[in-house]
């Protein structure tokens, strides 16, 4: 891999990315409805900005790389929701939740930099669509699913401006 992909670069990449315009929103629609794992989604991304092409059979693997640090961050999202000062819960404890929902979103990053570390990953060269976003898509089931789609295409339209 030509591109220096670190748990600290992948992290710093995909907080730029998150916070940017509309893309938090993008990702969590595609999470809440269609199940996608927003850390893969970010490293899709991180690997759509550096020219990487991960085929499906390695997004599969990336996948069941991070199948228990999923578990555990569904598991805790649903605390952190329902402790939500909206559904009567206390700002103190909600913020502590989001803090250690954080910590298990890096060790998910530190998972999946590691996996990819040991997949044997090509580089993509010419000006067509990066194959690693059809196969993000075969992986999750997204084709007859318009608005997914169209969130990724957004997704990829905040790319170009993310270094």
């Amino acid at each position: 891999m030509t591109a220096e992909l670190t748990s600290t670069t992948f992290w710093e990449f995909s907080g730029k990315l998150y916070t940017r315009g509309d893309v938090a929103a993008h990702c969590l629609a595609l999470q809440d409805n269609h199940g996608v794992n927003v850390n893969l989604l970010l490293l899709v991304c991180w690997c759509m900005q550096h020219n990487v092409i991960l085929t499906l059979p390695q997004l599969t693997e990336l996948q069941q790389a991070v199948a228990e640090q999923d578990k555990a961050l569904a598991a805790h999202r649903t605390r952190r929701r329902a402790a939500h000062p909206d559904q009567g819960g206390n700002e103190s404890d909600y913020t502590a939740l989001k803090e250690q929902e954080l910590v298990l979103e890096r060790e998910c990053q530190t998972v999946l930099v590691e996996t990819i570390k040991g997949l044997v990953v090509s580089r993509f060269e010419g000006d067509a669509l990066n194959p690693t976003v059809v196969a993000f898509i075969h992986h999750y089931q997204l084709k007859s699913h318009p608005e997914a789609r169209a969130s990724l295409s957004y997704l990829m339209s905040q790319l170009e401006t993310t270094e």
